[in-house]
Parts: C-alpha cells; structure tokens; sequence
C-alpha cells in the first residue's frame, strides 16, 4: 500500500502589539521537504498561497518533513544563526493529512511582517521593486549580525550585508 502526503501550514502572528490576539494565516512557505527512512528525499515543493502541499504517491513506510519558516522574502534563523524549521516523522500506509501552525512568537511574528512590509512597498504608490530577493531575519541573537543585540534584524542573503 502507500499513498500521498499533504497538508497545510499556517501561523499565528500579533497583529501590532504582543498584547493583542494573535491572528492565525495560511503561510506560503518556500521549500517543503520530504525524506524517506534512509536519508533520500523523496519530495522538494512549496505550498499555494493557501498553505497547502501534497506529495505525489508515496510506498507505506516513515517520512520525515521539513516545514522551514520562510517564504521567497524572509528566512528565519535561531540564536545559533541556523535557519528555522518545524520536523515531523510519520506513517504513510494511506493518503495521510499533516498540517501545522507555527504558534504566535517572535519568529513567525517576523515571518508575516516582513512579508507584509514587503507586499505593502511593492504596491502602488511606491511600485518598489527593490526587494525582490530572500533575506535572512534573526531571531534572539546573543549578538546581532546587524551590529547590536536587537531581535529580528536582517540582511541579505549573500555576500552584502545590512548595517
């Protein structure tokens, strides 16, 4: 037997201030990963703008999946500059349902803000198309690449860095 592996992921933010309910979203996350019991990824995708992916058929047997915290505008890193993930081991014998939501904090508080931002300068009036890339963003760093102890800096992803 075996069968197919999807589900959705979604995320709970503050929408302005950490005393406020948080608001629960489906994230868009780049790079959905899949691997089989010996280390083979078996799946590489990312989900729609709802949240949701899906393996195609998968033989009966363990798979473990990588959810990062990211989209094509932000990737999320830890206080030991590893980037952010949720992992989750389960039996495939059948189509299987797997969905997560990243629980309102700071990192995927940043996550949606950034990606908000993003989309706001994007529009019209401003029409800024300036950055179209992926940066990182870190979460709790000890000591901030961006020069300070500050929470939720970022910089591009590559040889250039924001100061």
């Amino acid at each position: 037997m075996g069968g197919t592996l999807s589900g959705t992921v979604t995320g709970s933010y503050y929408p302005e201030l950490l005393t406020d309910s948080p608001v629960t979203t489906n994230f868009k996350t780049t790079e959905v990963e899949v691997y089989n019991t010996i280390g083979q990824r078996v799946f590489l995708g990312s989900t729609d703008g709802n949240g949701s992916w899906s393996t195609s058929y998968l033989a009966s047997g363990y798979y473990t999946i990588h959810l990062p915290l990211q989209n094509e505008w932000v990737q999320l890193h830890d206080a030991n500059d590893n980037p952010i993930e949720h992992t989750a081991t389960v039996w495939v014998g059948s189509n299987m349902t797997y969905n997560y939501n990243w629980t309102a904090d700071d990192a995927p508080n940043v996550r949606h803000h950034a990606g908000a931002m993003h989309d706001f300068f994007k529009a019209a009036p401003f029409s800024y198309s300036g950055m179209d890339y992926q940066m990182n963003a870190f979460i709790d760093q000890p000591t901030s690449p961006c020069g300070s102890s500050v929470n939720g800096c970022g910089e591009p992803i590559g040889p250039v860095r924001a100061t």
